[in-house]
């Protein structure tokens, strides 16, 4: 089975615009948090090697209150993405995907590097069952301390 980067790739060779739309919008999907960069990346190949993949924006207003990005909302803006490909199109729907999947896994800063609630939660609940586990310990040697 091919990669979404070599359906990409494969698309742009063959200049089927509708495919290469497709495969972008399949990006934002992938890489919800632009992750390396990937989507953007993606992007810019698409519109150097096939510049007439992009075109400008036919001037619809995209909505700015976050209160109503959704997946609906995110569905409407991909399938406008076919029709109108525009940056402006294209980054937004970036935007609200990459917002809609924070609310649906929060992260929590831990030192360098970046956990979800539930990895987080995980890591507290051992944290308790080792602390526990060690008072536990220390009442049963000072009991046996104490009998001899």
């Amino acid at each position: 089975m091919m990669s979404l980067e070599e359906r990409l790739e494969q698309a742009l060779n063959e200049r089927d615009m509708i495919s290469v739309k497709s495969h972008l919008t399949s990006f934002i999907d992938k890489y919800p948090l632009n992750e390396n960069n990937a989507v953007v990346e993606a992007f810019e190949i698409a519109r150097s090697r096939c510049p007439k993949v992009v075109q400008r924006h036919e001037g619809e207003q995209l909505l700015q209150n976050r209160s109503v990005w959704d997946n609906n909302y995110l569905a409407l803006l991909m399938d406008d993405l076919i029709d109108n490909f525009s940056p402006e199109r294209f980054h937004h729907a970036m935007e609200v995907s990459g917002y809609i999947h924070r609310r649906k896994h929060p992260l929590v800063e831990s030192g360098d590097e970046l956990q979800t609630l539930p990895q987080r939660r995980a890591d507290l609940t051992l944290w308790l069952v080792l602390t526990v586990a060690m008072i536990l310990f220390l009442v049963v040697m000072v009991f046996i301390r104490s009998a001899l």
